[in-house]
């Protein structure tokens, strides 16, 4: 193994126990609570090494969504070059999200981390946009708004589903938001 190989060895290894820390601290705290003094010794690493990785604590979460996201698009997403499979994409991603550990389903499930489930939002959208974006037409500002409403039509049905026991499949639930999203901006696309 040469030096570099090991260099890249060492930097995967703290960045997983960095990420690895937080998700530890992040079951017991909310989020605002969260400090890099304890994720640094949760981790066992010093404050120096920290940055070195991430600027902030928001950059690791958004190296966090990064790696959730990697998982939806390798495993789940059929379509990403389809942007107007709205249909297929809210159904792909409720099933995504309904499979993942109780970490990540804490983390968009609790009213302190959810802006955890919008960074995975803003992700997922840009990596469709890379392909098409059948909204642009109407501007950033109203843009937004429509991509939020889609946006909080699934997350508040999946954490609904949650607080209710998951006793409807997830088949089931996932089919309703994927239609209720469709024909919510159908009209929309261009």
């Amino acid at each position: 193994m040469d030096q570099s190989e090991k260099q890249d060895l060492r930097i995967a290894r703290t960045r997983s126990a960095i990420k690895a820390a937080f998700k530890e601290l992040a079951t017991k705290t909310p989020i605002d609570k969260i400090s890099v003094t304890s994720i640094t010794q949760a981790a066992g690493i010093n404050r120096k090494t920290f940055y070195l990785h991430y600027e902030t604590i928001a950059t690791l979460l958004d190296d966090i969504v990064s790696d959730i996201m990697d998982d939806f698009f390798n495993n789940y997403e059929q379509t990403p070059e389809e942007a107007k499979d709205i249909e297929g994409h809210a159904l792909r991603f409720f099933l995504f999200l309904s499979k993942q550990d109780a970490l990540t389903e804490h983390l968009i499930c609790t009213p302190s981390y959810y802006d955890f489930g919008k960074r995975m939002y803003r992700e997922q959208m840009a990596r469709y946009r890379v392909f098409d974006d059948p909204f642009e037409w109407m501007g950033t500002d109203k843009e937004e708004l429509l991509l939020s409403f889609i946006r909080n039509t699934a997350f508040d049905m999946y954490r609904n589903w949650v607080q209710r026991g998951k006793k409807i499949p997830a088949e089931e639930v996932a089919e309703l938001v994927a239609r209720l999203s469709h024909n919510a901006v159908a009209e929309f696309m261009r």
